[in-house]
């Protein structure tokens, strides 16, 4: 009784085992394609999607893949491995494990699709980001003169007592707050920007070297803007984020000239040059930069072009108190302190630019 009984397991043992795994063989191959042909049809029982082993004359196992058609006596096996579809030929074994293909490859399909839905989740749950941005200005889209004090000549009228310098330089304080609704893609930001103090000295009259003019100019502005980003990563990946928007830069300029005396004491220091500019410019503005996410944190960086596009009336307030002016010899004092006032404008010449660079650096992050 017990002889039956093992035989009886056995042959349960052996059933089980040949029930889920097919002997083959292939019965052809095509170069091109990468497939193999076994010698299973649809009657043998093996379905789309099987996993196939194939193994060397030695039962060393070359490749396992999927089960891609099943036609009436043979089955179709893509070979994704180039070399190893090679060692493949005519009479080549094969096994297919049909436990092996539903339980391994369906759980790592069914994990990957939790993970990518989970992803999708987190990144679908943010909604804004907040960017602190330092933001110099390389091409100023605001500019104007830097300029010298020119003491006039004897006996010459003068049309002017500035030298024009250069246009204004880099800003070197330039920092940007902005928030991002990520599922609408619009972005707002606001600026402060302070440009390098400009400091210089002249003579006051020719060959006097005891009374002389100190200059001091400064500029800052204030600027807020709104982006539409029509190219951009997804939520949560790196990559390039590129838009247009509008820009609306509020600058104030202010020129100071003093005379100086080294020998007059109770008259050493009287300010005979005040101006205050304000203009403010509209600007297309065209972001490119590349946003690089760790987690919710990331850094990013890249440019912005500025296209100014309008202008505002300067708003100038000059305060002029140089006995030079009656250089202008335009007839009376009033006369020539509007000379004076006038040369002092053109001379600074606070305008916008033809276009404007700005540089980004950055950190964000996303909630």
């Amino acid at each position: 009784m017990n002889n039956y009984l093992k035989f009886f397991f056995i042959f349960l043992l052996t059933f089980s085992i040949t029930e889920n795994i097919f002997s083959a063989t292939v019965s052809k191959t095509k170069k091109k394609k990468r497939i193999v042909y076994i010698n299973l049809g649809k009657n043998s029982g093996i379905k789309k999607g099987m996993k196939v082993c194939f193994k060397d004359a030695d039962g060393n196992e070359i490749v396992c893949d999927k089960v891609v058609k099943v036609l009436k006596k043979v089955s179709i096996v893509k070979i994704k491995d180039k070399k190893k579809f090679k060692k493949i030929k005519k009479g080549t074994e094969a096994a297919v494990d049909e436990i092996a293909s539903l339980d391994k490859e369906t759980s790592s399909e069914s994990n990957s699709t939790e993970e990518e839905s989970q992803s999708q989740n987190d990144a679908n749950s943010k909604f804004l980001a907040f960017r602190l941005l330092y933001t110099p200005e390389f091409i100023a889209q605001s500019a104007y003169n830097e300029m010298y004090y020119l003491p006039p000549r004897d006996g010459q009228v003068e049309s002017t007592l500035w030298e024009k310098g250069d246009r204004n330089k880099m800003s070197l304080l330039s920092l940007t707050f902005e928030t991002e609704l990520l599922r609408w893609n619009i972005a707002a930001g606001l600026r402060y920007r302070a440009h390098q103090d400009f400091p210089a000295s002249a003579d006051y009259a020719i060959n006097d070297s005891d009374v002389y003019v100190d200059i001091l100019l400064k500029s800052s502005a204030f600027g807020i803007y709104f982006d539409y980003y029509f190219l951009k990563p997804k939520i949560n990946t790196s990559g390039f984020r590129i838009g247009s928007g509008l820009d609306i830069d509020m600058s104030k300029v202010t020129y100071v000239a003093k005379e100086i005396s080294t020998t007059d004491e109770s008259n050493a220091e009287k300010e005979i040059y005040s101006l205050r500019s304000n203009r403010t410019i509209m600007s297309l503005r065209i972001p490119i930069q590349y946003e690089l996410n760790i987690s919710t944190f990331g850094v990013n960086g890249g440019l912005n072009l500025l296209v100014p596009l309008y202008a505002t009336d300067t708003e100038q307030t000059a305060s002029i108190n140089d006995t030079n002016i009656s250089e202008y010899e335009k007839g009376n004092d009033a006369s020539n302190k509007t000379a004076a006032e006038e040369d002092l404008n053109t001379s600074l010449n606070h305008n916008k630019s033809s276009f404007g660079l700005e540089l980004i650096f950055g950190v964000f992050y996303k909630l």
